[in-house]
């Protein structure tokens, strides 16, 4: 079936930190040129909706409205619609975010990427909460990511502790949940064979998306390390970077 949108990580796919990727600006440019649908999908929860498109623009990814995906605000929209008033361990730059939730009476847990705030105190009362029987509420699952030229811890680790140590299964939100991936193909009018998934994480982007019905590629770029793609379908494209899977895909048109 033919490609009519792309699906595109962000951090390691189109930048590292404050450095954008080589090609990819371009990359983009030539997909609007052809006429393909574009969406900026991440769990990223360490910069809220507003500081991620200003930073999409500023580098030059001319972001449109309704092109970004996030997982933070699919876990607020989760939490509200269920009537819940969780406790939220998000990072500062998002609490404003968060903000109709109030402190009293938590009745579930929103565990993002929250920096220094996922200290012991933080995390043992979210595990307490938990334990009680309050659900827990994942913005993301993803194990580490690529920042400053490193791999950096991510919220998955956390999640897997206060879930093992509590019993409590989490709710994922973002990817690598189905229906995350479900939901922007949806917003595209789309099938989901007709979207094609590029990210650097081989289970969370790449496998994710496979296991939803998209297609997907696996970009050496960002977190990527030589044979992450032996933990994934050998449907799933192979590509060094944005720009070459741009190229691949436009040649199968």
């Amino acid at each position: 079936m033919p490609i009519k949108a792309v699906l595109v990580d962000l951090s390691g796919v189109l930048y590292e930190g404050n450095q954008v990727l080589p090609g990819s600006v371009a990359a983009l440019q030539t997909l609007r040129s052809a006429g393909l649908q574009i969406r900026f999908v991440t769990n990223t929860a360490s910069l809220s909706a507003t500081q991620l498109f200003t930073q999409l623009s500023d580098m030059g990814f001319n972001p449109q409205a309704g092109e970004l995906f996030s997982a933070p605000l699919v876990a607020r929209e989760y939490a509200l619609q269920h009537g819940l008033n969780p406790y939220c361990l998000v990072h500062s730059n998002i609490e404003a975010d968060f903000a109709c939730f109030n402190g009293a009476q938590h009745d579930a847990v929103i565990l993002a990427d929250a920096g220094d705030k996922l200290n012991y105190q933080n995390l043992n009362y979210a595990f307490q909460l938990c334990h009680g029987g309050a659900p827990l509420i994942a913005v993301g699952n993803n194990r580490y990511y690529m920042a400053n030229g490193k791999l950096q811890l991510d919220v998955g680790a956390f999640v897997q502790a206060i879930s093992f140590a509590s019993g409590q299964k989490p709710h994922v939100m973002g990817k690598p949940d189905g229906e995350f991936f479900r939901s922007i193909v949806s917003h595209c009018q789309l099938n989901p064979a007709e979207c094609l998934m590029v990210g650097d994480d081989a289970l969370n982007d790449v496998q994710g998306a496979l296991d939803a019905g998209l297609q997907a590629c696996l970009v050496k770029t960002g977190k990527y390390r030589s044979g992450d793609e032996q933990q994934i379908s050998p449907t799933a494209w192979l590509c060094d970077d944005l720009a070459a899977c741009v190229q691949q895909l436009l040649s199968r048109v």
